[in-house]
């Protein structure tokens, strides 16, 4: 009797109905999509699960605006979501819906156990209620709200509520993420949570309950029908009631990997763990937040006009039926490091689209197809052998070597290793492999080989058709689309078997090669894609500066209207990163006042003055009102006060608890 094969199962945040689907949700559940695809391929029993989040005030809302009941509106916008992911071609295994009986049925029973054991209690909340973002608020938060939004519709409110004992479990959840260090990554996200649960004001109870006369969008809490449960309670359940499958009721609960946006890291990491382990039922493996892609150095935000939907990129690289859809997969894959944000710019674009998928691997594939008349060389197996290269082979067959162990350790990988950084590490590793391969072909002379007679032009050109094979394999999760086009090119079927992927599968001789175009056609950026509806903010009429005030005197003195002009607030900081391909910055997130959720980033020089991890916690001084920059490339948002003497660098601290976001001056 064979052994059960291994689960994999991975879980999308569920995407909120009243958001156009932009490339952040599509990086998601690409990701998802691609993590799933590797682990079919090594044999995993896999189940894959992304769905819209439909309750809440702001649907409800929406839906009296169009005139509509709530239910077609959530049907309209969801259908949005699931008509894009079809054509992006994940392959999920189920698209869950809050809406759906089975997850409403689920959400009651669990909200029920959570009142019966007592972690569900009644209480009256006398307060601030931010209307548009559904949360009760502070009289300090409300003031910073209206300063950034002041329509903000912010309202005082006293009623019955219901509450969960989240207090209750946060000393258990803080020795859990220490106990499981890989629970949450990556490590500067976990620092950030660990902050957030160490905070001097503690972690409070979370109010779990809306009255129905001011909302009745929701589920109704089984113990009080004049109640529908908040909106984040329901939704952090549907990873666990979307864990079964309808057909064969087979349960893949616990997750082993659940992926997020880091601005959702709050609800994530701490509602949802504090939830299921009231519930008695296991956490998932890891939660892996990445970062935002950045359009015109900006998170994407409807407000700045700056949003970049996926079917209109796909439409500039190509098209749905010209490898749009496989060249926005790739594009999205090498432009982030999972983790860390990343900017989209039309060189970036060049660099991974006509510089990889169309001049390294597209032409390496044309010019030896060419060369072999379209027929794949026949030679013999030993002849691909490091032992026995001929000496026109003899570095091919290292890169062919190679690109097999390459796939060998992809396999290998633990899930700590995938989500560690191994899988990036992988990917780089075959676009090394393939520039590698073309620089070979140069150097090796195939043509001449060939003009000579001497079979070892044959061996150079099946070698090079043999890296094209394992690449094809490796970079079939990612570009499923064009890869099994590439198969099919090299008389193989469209769709690889698990059996290639742990076993060497040498292509057929003598078999044709049915290239009649290119596989990566070029694509004219200057033509096809303006660069101004990706980098540029819209234009907003120029608003002429008034005269300064004041100037700096003869003496070297200012007034103090010059001084007024500074910002300095406190600042958290709650995440530090060097920047790649630097000795001396580093990447600081930072907590001004509006929220872990929402930090503000900025790159300073202090990397051979501090290590990143004695910086977390620590408050700091910055200039607020400074004009954002780029170093590096990468944005930022203000500056860090510091004391210099000789060699020496000393951030200005605070030492006393006060808030963050409070002025200094």
């Amino acid at each position: 009797m064979s052994a059960e094969p291994k689960k994999f199962f991975v879980t999308t945040p569920i995407y909120y109905v009243n958001d156009e689907p932009h490339i952040g949700h599509a990086y998601t559940t690409l990701i998802a999509d691609i993590f799933t695809r590797y682990h079919k391929l090594m044999g995993y029993d896999t189940r894959f699960l992304t769905g819209t989040d439909e309750h809440g005030q702001k649907v409800e809302q929406s839906a009296k605006k169009r005139g509509i009941p709530a239910q077609q509106h959530c049907d309209e916008m969801s259908g949005r979501y699931q008509k894009l992911w079809k054509i992006l071609g994940y392959e999920y295994d189920r698209f869950i819906r809050t809406t759906d009986p089975d997850h409403v049925a689920f959400v009651s029973k669990m909200l029920q156990q959570l009142w019966d054991t007592g972690e569900i209690y009644a209480d009256e909340y006398e307060g601030l209620y931010y209307v548009s973002d559904e949360i009760f608020v502070s009289e300090e938060e409300a003031e910073k709200i209206r300063a950034e939004k002041p329509t903000a519709e912010i309202v005082p409110i006293k009623e019955k509520s219901y509450f969960f004992r989240m207090s209750r479990h946060v000393e258990w959840l803080k020795q859990y993420i220490v106990d499981h260090p890989t629970f949450i990554q990556p490590d500067f996200r976990r620092n950030e949570v660990l902050g957030f649960l160490n905070q001097d004001a503690g972690v409070k109870d979370l109010c779990i309950s809306r009255p129905k006369s001011r909302l009745e969008w929701g589920i109704e809490l089984p113990f009080d029908k004049d109640y529908v449960c908040y909106v984040w309670v329901d939704a952090l359940l549907n990873y666990v009631s979307g864990a079964i499958d309808k057909d064969t009721g087979k349960n893949y609960w616990p997750a082993d990997l659940h992926l997020i946006g880091k601005d959702i890291l709050t609800t994530h990491c701490v509602y949802w763990p504090t939830l299921l382990h009231a519930l008695k039922l296991d956490l998932p493996k890891m939660i892996f937040a990445h970062g935002w892609w950045l359009v015109g150095g900006e998170k994407m935000s409807k407000s700045v006009g700056n949003v970049l939907k996926p079917l209109d990129l796909i439409e500039k690289l190509g098209g749905i039926d010209n490898g749009g859809i496989d060249a926005m997969r790739h594009l999205l894959t090498r432009g982030m490091t999972l983790g860390n944000d990343a900017i989209l710019t039309e060189d970036r674009m060049k660099a991974i689209v006509n510089g990889e998928l169309a001049n390294d691997f597209g032409n390496l594939l044309s010019r030896v197809a060419k060369l072999c008349n379209n027929t794949i060389p026949e030679v013999e197996a030993t002849n691909l052998s490091p032992e026995t290269a001929s000496s026109g082979n003899e570095s091919g067959i290292e890169i062919l070597h190679a690109a097999i162990d390459n796939l060998k350790i992809l396999f290998d990988a633990s899930d700590e290793d995938w989500f560690g950084g191994k899988l990036e590490q992988l990917w780089q590793d075959v676009w090394s492999i393939v520039a590698s391969s073309n620089k070979y072909f140069d150097t090796a002379k195939p043509w001449a080989l060939i003009k000579a007679n001497d079979p070892a032009g044959g061996e150079v050109l099946r070698t090079c058709l043999e890296v094209l094979r394992v690449a094809a394999l490796e970079l079939y999760p990612v570009m499923p689309g064009k890869m099994a086009e590439l198969r099919v090119i090299l008389g193989q079927t469209p769709i690889p078997e698990p059996i290639e992927f742990h076993e060497n599968v040498w292509l057929v001789d003598n078999a044709k090669i049915g290239l009649t175009k290119p596989l990566f056609p070029r694509i004219d950026f200057d033509k096809a894609f303006a660069v101004a509806e990706i980098t540029a903010k819209p234009e907003k009429p120029e608003v002429p500066k008034p005269a300064p005030t004041a100037v700096v005197g003869e003496d070297g003195l200012i007034t103090i209207d010059e001084v007024k002009k500074v910002e300095l607030i406190v600042a958290q900081i709650l995440t530090a990163q060097r920047v790649e391909g630097t000795t001396k910055l580093l990447q600081l997130q930072l907590d001004d006042g509006h929220g872990v959720d929402a930090p503000r980033q900025i790159i300073a020089g202090i990397a051979e003055h501090y290590a990143p991890d004695d910086l977390i916690g620590r408050k700091i001084v910055i200039v607020a009102n400074l004009k954002p920059a780029k170093l590096k490339g990468v944005l930022s948002n203000g500056m860090l006060l510091a004391a210099k003497a000789g060699g020496k660098l000393v951030l200005v601290t605070i030492a006393a608890d006060i808030a963050n976001g409070a002025s200094v001056g």
